[in-house]
């Protein structure tokens, strides 16, 4: 059996990482793509009824494993594209209707 010593304390070992830092192994650059800045990249595209952007999500890493499927891939760029572009087309109405209530206040 061993014995111990009263008067012994314990030191902690030293850290290989600074304290706060992550445990990880590796640091990711902030420009690396990760699911969150993926995520957050779709919700600034669209911002509309119905938009899933973890189905955009997954629809774009379908189309990078299996590039053979390549029209599921334009069929989601197009969706993206009509999506916008009623987008501005709202906010140009909104914008004349506006002005041309201006002017009609004005006579």
């Amino acid at each position: 059996m061993a014995t111990v010593e009263f008067g012994y304390t314990l030191k902690k070992p030293k850290l290989r990482r600074k304290p706060g830092r992550p445990r990880k192994s590796k640091i990711k650059a902030s420009d690396e793509a990760i699911r969150q800045n993926i995520a957050k990249e779709d919700q600034q595209l669209v911002k509309g009824e119905g938009f899933h952007p973890q189905k955009l999500h997954l629809e774009r890493e379908a189309m990078s494993l299996y590039p053979h499927i390549h029209q599921m891939g334009l069929q989601v760029e197009a969706e993206v594209q009509v999506r916008l572009h009623r987008k501005m087309q709202v906010e140009v109405q909104m914008q004349v209707g506006l002005q041309g209530e201006g002017e009609e206040e004005d006579e």
